[in-house]
């Protein structure tokens, strides 16, 4: 049989629902509401309005290439300076000396 969770605050209390911030259980006359949801207080009603901006400040980076497009340049970049060392290592080094280049540059 499962046991009702109690409020977390008025350990006399059923609780309604769970914070959406904090996961703590809360009853009715605890619950802070607002149109992001129920918190257990203002302040983790605050910290959810700005988990929600950043994320979407996040989203917008990566949407409009910030993310996405730096890291796929990285790696082109990278496998392009791999491809002529072993090239230059291959034509004019022994091919070992270019292999421990590679593995110094964690490559």
């Amino acid at each position: 049989m499962a046991r009702q969770a109690m409020c977390f605050t008025h350990h006399d209390r059923a609780a309604k629902t769970r914070c959406k911030t904090c996961q703590k259980p809360i009853c009715s006359g605890c619950i802070k509401s607002d149109a992001a949801g129920q918190f257990c207080s203002f302040d983790c009603a605050e910290k959810a309005k700005d988990y929600a901006q950043r994320d979407n400040e996040d989203i917008l980076k990566v949407s409009h290439g910030g993310g996405v497009e730096a890291l796929v340049k990285g790696v082109v970049e990278i496998v392009g300076l791999a491809a002529v060392a072993l090239f230059v290592g291959g034509k004019f080094l022994k091919i070992g000396i270019c292999l421990k280049i590679l593995k110094m540059a964690g490559l």
